[in-house]
């Protein structure tokens, strides 16, 4: 009899480890996503369903312990951080930044120049103007390729 005593209190021991236990699935977007949007749908589940923090910004999941939010990215590499207690899920989202103007030409061609652009764009070395395009034939002043040069 004492030996069974002994031994039911490690069931309830076994069944609180087991509870928990969390784990967050995330189904889109997949890691090392590259895309031009300014926002993408985050979508997932949580097991247990729980409260969960994503990029410090608390959601609640629904019954079945799914959710769905939107990332605003900004431009270049982004890290989100999806946590519920000590359990982490990171995703890796690359924002890649184009123009209207390199994107088709007179020939309705890419500009020449458009995956340089991209990717400089991309990594904040270069910049467009301010009514969004890039002006690519436009000549570079001292001051635009010191700026280049000092954010490189």
């Amino acid at each position: 009899m004492t030996v069974m005593k002994r031994g039911l209190w490690i069931l309830p021991l076994i069944l609180l480890a087991g509870a928990a236990a969390a784990e967050i699935q995330i189904f889109n977007p997949p890691d090392k996503l590259m895309t031009f949007d300014e926002v993408v749908m985050m979508q997932g589940k949580v097991i247990p369903p729980a409260e969960i923090k994503i990029d410090n910004v608390r959601l609640q999941p629904q019954l079945d312990g799914s959710f769905a939010c939107g990332l605003v990215l900004k431009p270049g590499k982004n890290l989100v951080v999806a946590a519920l207690g000590t359990e982490e899920a990171r995703l890796r989202v690359l924002r890649l930044v184009t123009f209207p103007d390199i994107e088709t030409t007179d020939e309705n061609k890419n500009h020449w120049a458009r995956g340089q652009i991209v990717y400089l764009t991309s990594l904040g070395i270069v910049e467009g103007y301010p009514d969004g395009n890039f002006y690519p034939d436009n000549p570079v002043t001292r001051g635009e390729f010191a700026t280049w040069v000092a954010k490189a």
